[in-house]
Order: structure tokens, then sequence, then C-alpha cells
């Protein structure tokens, strides 16, 4: 589904406390929630959100994303961090499982949570 905002709604979705990453969500968790309740609007607006939410500082998540094929957030769940198993339609999906994560590949678990990869995702 596709969803287009202007800079002006994308920056009220993003003060919305419903709208927010929860305290330990992995990125990939974060994005299927949102996807789910506001669609996609073609660019990376649910990752820059949970970015300024748990890594303020965080300037290369995007540039990351689009380099292993992630150009919208739908796109970071298929190319770049795909679920292992979708749950049946009608189904939840599950909560977030990063406080089992692992660092992800190639990344020092010293970068903290939003460098781990939650086991419900490649």
């Amino acid at each position: 589904m596709t969803t287009t905002y202007d800079e002006e709604q994308a920056r009220e979705l993003a003060t919305r406390p419903e709208d927010e990453p929860g305290a330990q969500e992995c990125l990939s968790c974060y994005l299927v929630r949102m996807l789910q309740a506001r669609g996609c609007d073609g660019q990376l607006l649910w990752a820059g959100v949970w970015r300024d939410h748990t890594h303020p500082q965080g300037h290369a998540l995007e540039e990351r994303l689009r380099d292993q094929g992630g150009y919208c957030d739908c796109e970071v769940l298929c190319n770049v961090s795909p679920p292992r198993h979708e749950p049946p339609e009608g189904t939840p999906w599950p909560p977030c499982r990063a406080s089992d994560a692992v660092p992800a590949p190639g990344r020092p678990a010293s970068e903290g949570a939003g460098t781990l990869a939650c086991p419900l995702y490649h």
C-alpha cells in the first residue's frame, strides 16, 4: 500500500505517541507496525522516525539501507531485513524480540540496540 505524505504531514505523524517506536523495538518490527497502520509513502519515512527516536545522532541509517536495496520502508522489509516466517493471514505479528537480538553481521554489539538484528528477521 502506498500513501503519500507531504513534509508537514510526515512531521505531524512522527510526533504522535502511537507512532513512536517502543523502547526496545527493532527497526524491522517498527516498520511492520507502521506500514500496517499507515502504509508506505515511497520513502524511508518510518525508518527516519525510528532513527530519530532511537539514535538521534545517527546519520548513516538511510544510506546503509539504500546500499542494501531499501529505498523505501517496504523495500527494507523485502530486500534488507525480510521476516524469517510470515504469520498466517489475519494473525498479528509476534512482538519484537530485540531483547533476544544478536549483533547484526559486521556490526559490533557496542554500537547499541539499533544495530542488533531481531531474531524474527534475516
